[in-house]
């Protein structure tokens, strides 16, 4: 159904990042990606003691966008011009989740 990773985590400032988030085609927009986002969120706060998960998203992104906030994550930044691709510049928004909202 997908993957994703948790990683980047700071004991000091328990903080953790969600990365290499991946849905199949064929489980997309079915709530499947909120569910798994949801699911490490509990995770990173529960098991591994974390009170803000974080990730990065581009902007033309607008699925993943949808998803992450429907989980419950809320944009914090906006890095336009980010990361170059090819013959082109990728803009990301910063979100995060923390465990007392």
């Amino acid at each position: 159904m997908g993957h994703l990773s948790i990683g980047r985590i700071d004991e000091d400032k328990k903080q953790g990042r969600i990365g290499k988030v991946i849905v199949s085609p064929e489980y997309r927009g079915k709530g499947y990606g909120r569910h798994m986002i949801q699911l490490i969120s509990t995770y990173a706060f529960q098991h591994l003691e974390l009170e803000t998960v974080t990730l990065g998203v581009f902007d033309f992104n607008t699925g993943a966008i949808r998803c992450y906030e429907n989980a419950g994550f809320t944009i914090d930044r906006y890095f336009k011009n980010h990361r170059p691709f090819e013959d082109e510049w990728w803009s990301l928004y910063e979100m995060s989740l923390n465990k007392y909202t």
